[in-house]
């Protein structure tokens, strides 16, 4: 048996290929609801370490509905895009982005883009005056230093890190459970019926054809978001109609990020180190 094999669906036909994934959905949605439900049970519990853990898999869990839903709105050609939003369904980096832009309201596709750009760099300066010291990509490392202890180097420093300081007690008094969008919307599309087989050939048909540059503002996508369920709704493919669901998919149903690239962004830590002294330097001379 071989695992992480999702990009084997890239050679089914589209027919072949909603089944398939439709199936994934389902199983992805009913893994994500149990996981909301150990969480909440945590967060009454005020079991910090647990929840600080079991929610940042639930993010990702989520990314992967949303990841693969994209899938469906990318064209098929040329292959290596569709191959390649595929396998972010893995991704740990593409899941991260996923959780966190979902949370954004955009005014356009730009700002989404500069987002990714943003959050892809492999070290970024942060800190009181905000170029103190040199990070390490914050998706990766939240999300390492969240769940497994490490013993690290910091610039000829080195020390342990402990994932305590993300739930310490005097820091963190009691845990507090908030719907993150990500979830919501992956609940909304299912308990719509989006990823039925049949929807899923109706959403490729609207969303493929479309291109999406700088300018495609929030209103246009939101219009888009609604001619979608429209449509659906034609085929009488909506399962359920309940204003709740439908306000999630119209207001944050966000844009495809199949073609942007979410991918480390090398970044040279010496150039990183001068940038900083001379910040520094205008600061205090």
């Amino acid at each position: 048996m071989k695992s992480k094999a999702i990009k084997n669906l890239n050679q089914l036909s589209d027919s072949d290929l909603v089944f398939q994934i439709s199936e994934g959905f389902d199983l992805i949605f009913e893994h994500i609801q149990a996981i909301e439900g150990e969480v909440k049970f945590l967060a009454d519990q005020n079991r910090k370490c647990g929840f600080n853990i079991l929610e940042s898999i639930l993010k990702e869990e989520s990314s992967k509905f949303l990841i693969l839903l994209d899938a469906i709105r990318c064209p098929r050609t040329p292959p290596d895009n569709f191959s390649k939003q595929l396998g972010r369904f893995n991704d740990h980096l593409a899941k991260g982005i996923y959780s966190l832009v979902y949370d954004y309201k955009p005014v356009n596709f730009k700002e989404i883009r500069e987002a990714v750009e943003r959050e892809c760099q492999e070290y970024y300066l942060d800190g009181p005056n905000d170029f103190d010291w040199i990070f390490k990509n914050e998706i990766i490392q939240t999300r390492e230093e969240q769940i497994y202890v490490d013993y690290v180097e910091n610039e000829g420093k080195h020390y342990w890190l402990s994932p305590k300081r993300y739930y310490h007690p005097e820091r963190y008094l009691s845990t507090l459970y908030i719907k993150h969008s990500v979830y919501d919307v992956a609940s909304a599309l299912w308990q719509v019926g989006c990823t039925k087989p049949e929807a899923l050939l109706s959403i490729a048909n609207i969303w493929r054809p479309i291109v999406f540059n700088d300018d495609f503002n929030w209103i246009v996508l939101k219009d888009l978001n609604t001619k979608t369920l429209e449509e659906l709704d034609k085929l009488n493919l909506l399962k359920n109609q309940e204003d709740k669901y439908i306000s999630i998919i119209i207001n944050n149903w966000m844009f495809p990020l199949y073609s942007l690239k979410i991918r480390i962004i090398n970044v040279d830590k010496k150039e990183l180190k001068e940038v900083r002294d001379r910040q520094f330097f205008n600061m205090y001379y």
